[in-house]
Order: C-alpha cells, then structure tokens, then sequence
C-alpha cells in the first residue's frame, strides 16, 4: 500500500510504502535533512592549524579540530580540561649534585620510616622540608643542607600532604637553624640510638620519647622493637 508523503528536506511531494517514521523522499535528503547540512551547518576553523571544517547546528558548542593530531595538541597543557597549572617550581642548576649529596649524607636511609634503598628497591626523595614553592623562586635558600632530609616516596607524599594543609602564605621565611633542622629531620641514626638506650634504661615511656624527640608514640615503638631502622 503506498501513500503519498511530502519530504522534510526538499519539500517534494513523493509516493512511498506506508510506514511509521518516513519522513524524507531519498537516502540523500535524510543524511542532509537529519545532519542539518543544508541550513542549519557553519564551517567554523580549527583551533590548532585554523583549516575549516564543517560543524552541524548541534555541534557548534563543541571545540573543533580538523583531524586527531590537531585535537591531540588541543587537549594537552593548558588546553586540557583538567589542567590546573602545570609544574612552574625550578630546583636550580645544580640539584642534582645537591640530591645526591643529601642521599650520601643520609646513607640512603629514609629519615621517616627507616627503610633504606635496598628495601624500597629505588633511591630515596630528596624532601624540602619547608617547601621550595614557599621562598618563591629563591632555590638557594630552599636547598640548603638544613632545609633538606630523605625520604621514600611513601612518606614522601604524606609528608607533602600534610604540609598543604597549612596556610603556607602565613608561613614567614626565615633562615632555619641546625637546631629546627634535626627537629624537622625526625630522627637521624644518632637519635635511633639514644632513643633505644633511654627506652632500655626504663625511665622513660614511648610517650615521653616521642615528645622529646618530636615523634609519635607508634613510631617510637617501631624503633624500639626493631621494626624500622634495622640496620643501626
């Protein structure tokens, strides 16, 4: 049974089976008519190379490449929707003497959990204990020796998340001292001992130690069992 229908695109009358749906006289007129080529397009230009190319009316808010490597450039850095920044912090000319030298002044032992390199399979992080993002670009006085400790990449990152949780921008810069810088470091060989022997004496608890020495009761535990700093 065939009935007659007039075509959405081309506004032709034309003759056609019945059936539920038809709108247009001939596969070209639907590929124009539901695109929306013939009114409703707008060649717009590539955001990368600038080459024109055709975008339908519902596709005019999307951001518009001409091909993959053009969308692949688009998206990176800044382009990217996730972007929050990128990575500005300059360490200075020479941090990888210094990183090096932090890592033998340390023996290669991380200064927060004990585990040295051949347990954690990798050179330990050299760590600004004070940020370097907080002098502002003055990498000289970020890197000094005091301001530096070592740490495995665990405590590391913890170490990192906890600090920004302070205002850093109500932190004032100043010059730290050997005695801050021991206190910072958490516990260096020298301290391992002397926290074993004063346990060992029985006139101080875990608790006590740890407040003299700036450290967690469960990390002093550790310590005195033996469970971390296996090697002093």
């Amino acid at each position: 049974m065939t009935v007659d229908y007039v075509c959405l695109n081309c506004k032709n009358p034309f003759r056609a089976k019945k059936r539920v749906g038809r709108k247009y006289c001939s596969y070209e007129c639907g590929k124009s008519g539901i695109t929306g080529r013939t009114n409703n397009g707008k060649h717009i230009p590539c955001e990368i190379c600038s080459k024109l190319v055709y975008r339908s009316k519902l596709r005019l808010h999307i951001r518009c490449f001409c091909s993959v490597s053009c969308r692949t450039k688009g998206l990176r850095g800044v382009g990217a929707s996730n972007w929050q920044g990128g990575h500005k912090l300059y360490y200075g000319p020479n941090w990888q003497e210094i990183r090096k030298e932090i890592r033998i002044k340390y023996d290669y032992t991380c200064q927060e959990c004990g585990r040295i390199k051949k347990e954690l399979g990798q050179h330990p992080d050299a760590h600004h204990k004070i940020p370097l993002k907080t002098y502002k670009g003055d990498y000289e006085k970020a890197n000094q020796h005091s301001n530096l400790t070592l740490m495995c990449r665990a405590c590391h990152q913890r170490s990192e998340r906890n600090f920004d949780k302070i205002k850093t921008s109500k932190l004032e810069i100043v010059e730290i001292s050997d005695r801050s810088a021991s206190r910072a470091s958490r516990s260096s060989v020298e301290e391992v001992r002397e926290i074993r022997r004063l346990f060992a004496s029985g006139n101080y608890s875990q608790r006590e130690i740890g407040e003299r020495y700036m450290l967690c009761q469960s990390t002093v535990s550790k310590i005195v069992l033996g469970q971390t700093w296996k090697h002093v």
